[in-house]
């Protein structure tokens, strides 16, 4: 039962993509640019995924076996961004993946109701330099283990369009244990937010 219960975590997670990551922000930038096209960034970045980043649902998951119709909401922050990171006078140093879906679901529904992920990157750049095209993302494969310390890590396989297309890759490290995510499932409020301790993406 909690191997079940912390896969269905796991699937849940998934919508990350909606990872991880979503449509609907602005290019952003440190600096004031002219209005010019943003550039399609080719080749591969790899990027830390920061411990700012969380995972919220509102009303709380519950455990089960009844579902409810819950809003998930991701803000994640990428940061130490490497590669091919300059392009057309463009230069990335940072991005934010932010992102709402809604599903009727539980903690355990979603071993056998997997959702289907996107969302989108906005790249931030240098100052006086040009704006970076967003990378509209994909996630699948999902997968999740537990380290005998109740550590638990996500992964996922990406693809991507626009700036990075191509193939990628996701790994999250949550901050809950295995423990406190089927107790806070258990609660009345239920499962309400997840952190991020750490994490890598990897694009193009």
């Amino acid at each position: 039962m909690i191997r079940k219960s912390i896969l269905a975590l796991s699937l849940l997670v998934m919508t990350l993509g909606t990872v991880a990551v979503s449509a609907g922000a602005a290019n952003a930038s440190v600096g004031p640019h002219k209005t010019t096209p943003p550039v399609t960034f080719t080749g591969k970045i790899t990027c830390a995924i920061a411990k700012t980043s969380t995972i919220t649902f509102k009303p709380g998951l519950p455990f089960g076996p009844k579902t409810a119709k819950v809003t998930i909401t991701v803000n994640a922050s990428l940061t130490n961004c490497k590669g091919k990171t300059s392009q057309g006078g463009a230069t990335i140093v940072s991005g934010t993946a932010t992102g709402k879906t809604t599903v009727s679901a539980s903690c355990e529904s979603l071993v056998t109701s997997v959702p289907s992920p996107k969302g989108t990157i906005v790249w931030t750049t240098k100052a006086k330099g040009k704006t970076a095209a967003d990378s509209t993302t994909t996630l699948s494969k999902g997968k999740l283990t537990a380290s005998k310390a109740g550590i638990v890590t996500e992964t996922f396989d990406s693809k991507q369009k626009g700036s990075f297309a191509g193939s990628g890759s996701v790994e999250m490290v949550l901050v809950p244990t295995e423990t406190q995510l089927l107790a806070a499932c258990g609660t009345k409020a239920g499962l309400t937010k997840i952190k991020v301790a750490s994490g890598k993406l990897v694009a193009g």
